[in-house]
């Protein structure tokens, strides 16, 4: 089977299972030298196998950056940690894909011991799964979120966020004795912008106070549209 160095029917099975899987499947010797890429792995990062057999793993190949976008060098490459520390790792990121389009991805290193002479790493499986599926649910559930606390003119926190947060702060500050402020801003004569000046020109004061708030309120302050 193309991919893997197979010897014997016991091997048969087992790399049949591993190229069927969904995940891409990644082996290397305890040198970081690659010795195994399912065909999953070439479907989720656009290199085949052939490519990359008997080479040394390198996250620049895949251009490995975590969800912040920086880029994973060799002091933080799992496939590293696993082979110099002996050590599972864990990393949730992204890799580029040969049309320059970025997917994002789980990526598990296990470390692989030699039970049956010294016990000690021989190498590491690596693990991707696809979790572009589940990052675009966590983005949309933010944006959600978003649009459900913020109120939609001035871009502030809402009232539904307000009712939340002040119970929690009154709950906090009765648990630890401490105290907290609330002031609440009305603008006087509002209802003259709007008759003499149209709702349009009441809408810009209200993002201008607004704005004026928040950029003077503290960075643990919460400034929110009551009314």
């Amino acid at each position: 089977l193309s991919g893997f160095h197979t010897r014997g029917l016991a091997t048969v099975f087992p790399v049949k299972l591993i190229e069927s899987m969904r995940d891409g499947v990644i082996f290397t010797d305890m040198s970081g030298r690659i010795v195994g890429w399912n065909q999953a792995a070439e479907r989720l990062t656009g290199i085949p196998a052939v490519n990359v057999l008997n080479r040394m793993w390198d996250c620049a190949e895949l251009d490995l950056r975590d969800l912040r976008g920086n880029v994973i060098r060799d002091a933080r490459c799992p496939v590293d940690q696993v082979v110099r520390q002996n050590r599972q790792n864990c990393l949730l990121g992204s890799i580029r894909r040969p049309n320059d389009k970025r997917l994002s991805i789980e990526i598990n290193a296990h470390v692989v011991t030699d039970e049956y002479q010294t016990g000690g790493c021989c190498g590491a499986i690596i693990l991707l799964r696809d979790i572009s599926s589940e990052t675009h649910l966590r983005d949309q559930v933010q944006v959600l979120h978003k649009q459900a606390t913020t109120d939609g003119l001035t871009g502030l926190n809402n009232r539904s966020l307000f009712d939340r947060k002040f119970a929690e702060m009154i709950a906090v500050c009765r648990r630890n004795g401490t105290t907290c402020s609330v002031i609440i801003a009305d603008i006087d004569f509002f209802k003259r912008v709007n008759d003499h000046y149209g709702h349009q020109a009441g809408d810009d004061v209200l993002v201008t106070f607004a704005t004026l708030l928040r950029r003077l309120s503290r960075k643990d302050d919460w400034v929110m549209r009551y009314g």
